[in-house]
């Protein structure tokens, strides 16, 4: 699997997830590279080709494609955060990633059987933000982030492409 293709599948949904249409990035008919799971968005630099990635005719590329027009000129900073340690899931104590007595295994809905706290937020600018989405763009190369004010979502740049980030409801 090449780097670009490690890339974009951080950002695309899991296996598990019902939106199956969302668990692989995809071309669009001018070769953009786009990949999604929803919540957070990138879209690779035009003429940046990954051969595995297939043409994939959806409405939800020109989505994105729209949003990419309502990128500001201004206001980006770096994407950096003093990232304490995610806190210890104080809900389930990890007994949800195990399964019960007829096989089933019931994620938690404050740490997805992880262990750990996934509804953690940080506020940007006005609006808040999921902190494990923030932690993946911030991994992101020269990564620079912009909000569009309150409970709008961000938007990103970085060294290869763009994104956006959708805010946690509150």
């Amino acid at each position: 699997m090449s780097k670009a293709m490690e890339l974009l599948k951080r950002f695309c949904a899991d296996a598990d997830d019902v939106r199956y249409f969302l668990q692989e990035p995809w071309k669009d008919a001018n070769g953009t590279v786009m990949a999604s799971n929803g919540h957070v968005a990138i879209i690779l630099d035009p003429g940046t080709d990954v051969p595995e990635v297939a043409f994939v005719d959806t409405p939800r590329s020109a989505k994105l494609i729209g949003w990419a027009s309502e990128i500001p000129s201004a206001g980006f900073l770096p994407a950096r955060w003093d990232f304490a340690p995610d806190p210890e899931c104080d809900q389930c104590d990890r007994k949800s990633s195990e399964p019960d007595e007829d096989g089933f295994v019931d994620s938690c809905y404050w740490c997805d059987g992880t262990g750990f706290n996934k509804k953690e937020t940080i506020a940007v600018g006005d609006a808040h933000f999921a902190k494990h989405y923030l932690r993946l763009i911030a991994s992101l190369p020269d990564c620079q982030i912009a909000t569009a004010g309150s409970g709008g979502r961000a938007f990103f740049r970085f060294n290869g492409g763009i994104g956006f980030l959708m805010p946690v409801r509150r």
